[in-house]
């Protein structure tokens, strides 16, 4: 019997931490490139890349208190809230992709600037048992595999037309 990967896709996303954005908004650097949600997002922002933001649960109201997350991602609208199956790894949590069945689990480096999500597609129901199942060691092979797919993303480049500026 061969192996099949349980991660469909892989976006590694690092901190913008430039002066003009204020907020925790995290763009993609590396994907597979795979994941229809998150290339519809890209397709339809400004510089084509996937991006979100992390915001803590509670900066948003109770609605997001009360189902347990400690953590959410928004991009123009709610994506998922994001649990932390054991405080002692924070490094690992787990999400669901609002309007799927499609389960996200997250891989935050200490520094909190480079997050890592995988995407399980229809294993919402198992989120929480594949992050036990990755701190306990197992699942190592698939995100080895899928980490290795992905490739580097470059932001789409906006050029002014019709500079009268320009050199002719």
């Amino acid at each position: 019997m061969t192996h099949r990967n349980i991660f469909d896709a892989c976006y590694v996303l690092h901190l913008d931490d430039s002066r003009h954005i204020k907020s925790r908004r995290y763009n993609t650097v590396k994907s597979t490139g795979n994941y229809g949600p998150f290339e519809r997002m890209a397709r339809k922002s400004r510089d084509g890349i996937f991006y979100c933001y992390l915001y803590d649960a509670h900066e948003n109201g109770p609605v997001y208190r009360d189902n347990g997350a400690v953590m959410q991602l928004v991009h123009n609208g709610y994506i998922t809230g994001i649990f932390n199956y054991d405080v002692t790894c924070p490094d690992y949590a787990y999400g669901d992709m609002a309007g799927t069945e499609d389960a996200l689990i997250f891989h935050f480096s200490l520094d909190r600037k480079i997050m890592v999500i995988f995407v399980a597609m229809n294993k919402k129901s198992v989120a929480k048992k594949i992050v036990s199942e990755i701190i306990a060691g197992k699942h190592g092979q698939d995100l080895n595999e899928t980490v290795c797919k992905v490739r580097e993303v470059k932001p789409r480049v906006l050029r002014m037309e019709g500079c009268r500026h320009e050199k002719k």
